[in-house]
């Protein structure tokens, strides 16, 4: 069993590394596990040395589990993740004042139990199990995943994601935000987007997802899209199958095009979007031309802690354009009082209020 001495030893890799590693972990235990799978992990875990180091501190972490199963610590733990997990197998890291190996083997633990994965481990059949994690970014934070089979995914400041890879399928949820995917090719398991009321079905393509107001827009850079339905679950809904196969309430974009779906669902295709506007914020830039102010304000509210509002729908309809650092409140306030003519209310919580022109 692993001393105290080591517990202490252990360094200070990042949660997400062991994030990584854990899942990693899991996969080539899991039955059913495959060649690429191996793969893949060896080119991840020969990325870095804190890679190798966080595979071994989860190695590790599950041999002072499997040892140690009935510890204080490790029961205690496991019963806290477990309460705290909204679904089978999902990874939250808070590491505090408990030793690191602890935390780590008690997120093991409560991702076992949660799902039939022991079975497998121990020899047996199990049914396949789907793995979630969950990442998010704070205000002025961005952040880039690489997932298990080299897709990526770049967040956008104040965004939210599940990420749920499975051997058939790879699912990804945006609970809020906004996130580039540039989605490494795999004909045998689809990459589903789901985000709002829609999903964007693609095999190996870059593409733009933004979710806002309850609004969703899809902006396609390479590759095709389809865009259905968010509970459609039907197979056939694959960017490039012949288009008489389709569902009729698919939509397939090809480079440039940009879906706009509203809450209702109802959507409509630009055929012609401006790609470096609508990406420019993976520059540390907002690009807007002749934008709802409302929707800007939305935008640029990701980036800063002074919470822009709209003082009324009149002024929240109002087209604003320009080029605004992500972050520079200040700047985008003052442009909006000298070209615009807006009002400025501040308030003592730190807010500005934008009225419209007297």
């Amino acid at each position: 069993m692993t001393t105290d001495k080591a517990l202490g030893e252990m360094n200070d890799t990042e949660p997400d590394v062991h994030d990584e590693a854990s899942r990693w972990f899991m996969t080539l235990r899991r039955a059913g596990a495959r060649d690429y799978d191996l793969a893949a992990f060896e080119q991840w875990r020969g990325q870095s040395e804190a890679h190798a180091k966080a595979y071994a501190d989860v190695e590790s972490a599950w041999e002072l589990m499997d040892g140690a199963a009935a510890a204080p610590e490790i029961v205690t733990a496991r019963r806290d993740a477990l309460s705290r997990a909204r679904r089978a197998a999902i990874f939250r890291w808070r590491v505090g004042r408990r030793p690191r190996m602890i935390a780590i083997a008690a997120s093991l633990a409560a991702a076992f139990l949660a799902a039939p994965l022991v079975l497998a481990l121990r020899g047996a059949s199990a049914p396949e199990t789907k793995l979630t994690q969950y990442y998010e970014t704070d205000i002025g934070e961005t952040r880039v995943l690489t997932l298990a089979d080299n897709s990526k995914i770049s967040l956008d400041a104040k965004t939210a994601v599940d990420v749920d890879y499975t051997p058939q399928l790879r699912l990804i949820e945006l609970r809020h935000g906004q996130a580039f995917f540039d989605v490494a090719k795999d004909p045998t398991r689809p990459f589903r987007v789901t985000a709002g009321g829609k999903t964007v079905v693609a095999l190996g393509t870059a593409f733009n997802v933004e979710l806002v107001n309850d609004e969703v827009f899809v902006t396609l850079v390479e590759g095709k899209v389809a865009v259905t339905d968010a509970g459609d679950r039907n197979e056939k809904v694959v960017p490039g199958v012949d288009k008489a196969d389709l569902p009729p309430d698919v939509r397939e974009l090809t480079p440039g095009q940009r879906l706009v779906a509203d809450a209702s669902g109802a959507s409509s295709v630009e055929p012609r979007a401006d790609i470096s506007k609508i990406t420019a914020w993976r520059r540390g830039k907002l690009n807007f031309e002749d934008e709802p102010l409302g929707l800007a304000i939305e935008r640029m509210n990701r980036y800063s802690r002074i919470s822009l509002v709209a003082g009324d729908e009149k002024v929240a309809a109002l087209g604003v354009s320009g080029v605004f650092d992500t972050g520079d409140t200040e700047a985008f306030v003052e442009a909006l009082q000298v070209y615009f003519g807006v009002r400025a209310e501040r308030r003592a919580d730190g807010s500005i209020v934008i009225h419209a022109p007297a």
